[in-house]
């Protein structure tokens, strides 16, 4: 933003350092403008903003006459940035979830990182802050933002941004991308509002990318180590079968899925490995002098599963009445 000529807009909810925001933009060399929350969308878009800032503020948005901006600004295609108040504003109008904390915070804290990598690059390791919040985002809006993708427009292209953003954002901060990756994936179902068309863009680009994602693990694989791990693989494999069982039946119960369905769930997915091979690499990166006997477990685990695992998948599904007993019955 160095040396923007167009302003960044400051929505001012009623915080106590929207000036202070103001300020800080134009020590940045970039004009800044302070404008009421509710200022009317003509005059938002008649100064041609760089970006919008929302401020932080006393109000929850559950509270009744909350103050709330014209929802024009998200369609504005510049970026919205929130803060406090603003972020939970922002996450509450692009159909996240916001939620009343059980506790309330007020005054001075503490900020302590874990890492100066990325985001928190030049930031303390023991910084003061200041807190005033009793609301906190639960759910991202993840769902809402790719259903504003219209007829014709690259959906492929949205769903592939959101999942490197993802990545991105998780490598940023010193997260776990895979966690992070299976975080987002929950967070699009629950937020999604039955949209299939990012699951059925997902699917579409299934191959190709399982494909890449088989060869990179294997080519990060030492095949002479299987012959190496003996009763550590067949404890692995074990494990991972009764954990896929369990964890399939336990989902089935909190689901509510028949009995039968929840007995066969299981054996249904044994070919799933992707989750798998992730931990896998993330593992052998961070372990480094394990690294070739993790691969070499799981990479070869993997195969027996991919192996048996349809045969099993088959057989579940047709025990739970989902494909008749016989081909062709």
């Amino acid at each position: 933003m160095h040396g923007v000529g167009r302003p960044i807009i400051v929505l001012d909810f009623g915080a106590q350092y929207s000036k202070l925001i103001a300020r800080r933009v134009r020590e940045a060399k970039v004009f800044s403008l302070i404008l009421p929350y509710n200022a009317p969308l003509d005059e938002i878009r008649a100064q041609d903003p760089a970006g919008i800032i929302l401020s932080g503020g006393p109000s929850s948005v559950h509270a009744e006459g909350a103050p709330f901006p014209d929802p024009g600004v998200f369609d504005l295609g510049v970026p919205v940035l929130g803060i406090c108040y603003g972020m939970q504003l922002l996450a509450q109008m692009l159909g996240g979830k916001v939620e009343r904390s059980t506790k309330r915070e007020y005054g001075f804290a503490h900020l302590s990182r874990r890492n100066g990598k990325g985001f928190f690059d030049g930031i303390a390791n023991h910084t003061q802050v200041w807190m005033s919040h009793g609301d906190k985002v639960t759910g991202l809006p993840a769902g809402r933002l790719l259903a504003r993708v219209r007829a014709g427009e690259s959906m492929q292209l949205a769903v592939l941004g959101l999942i490197l953003t993802c990545g991105g954002l998780a490598l940023w901060v010193g997260a776990s991308y895979l966690l992070a990756a299976i975080a987002l994936g929950a967070v699009l179902v629950n937020t999604g509002r039955g949209d299939p068309r990012p699951f059925d863009t997902v699917q579409a680009l299934d191959w190709p990318i399982l494909a890449l994602f088989f060869i990179l693990t294997g080519a990060g694989s030492h095949p002479e180590t299987l012959m190496a791990i003996g009763w550590l693989g067949a404890i692995y494999v074990a494990a991972r079968a009764l954990g896929l069982v369990t964890g399939a039946w336990v989902g089935g119960v909190l689901g509510r899925a028949p009995q039968v369905q929840r007995r066969w769930l299981g054996p249904a997915i044994m070919p799933q490995a992707g989750v798998a091979l992730g931990m896998a690499l993330v593992a052998s990166d961070g372990l480094t002098d394990w690294g070739d006997t993790i691969l070499a477990v799981v990479v070869g685990s993997t195969i027996l599963f991919e192996l048996f695992g349809p045969v099993l998948t088959r057989v579940g599904l047709s025990r739970a009445g989902d494909i008749p007993t016989r081909l062709g019955a």
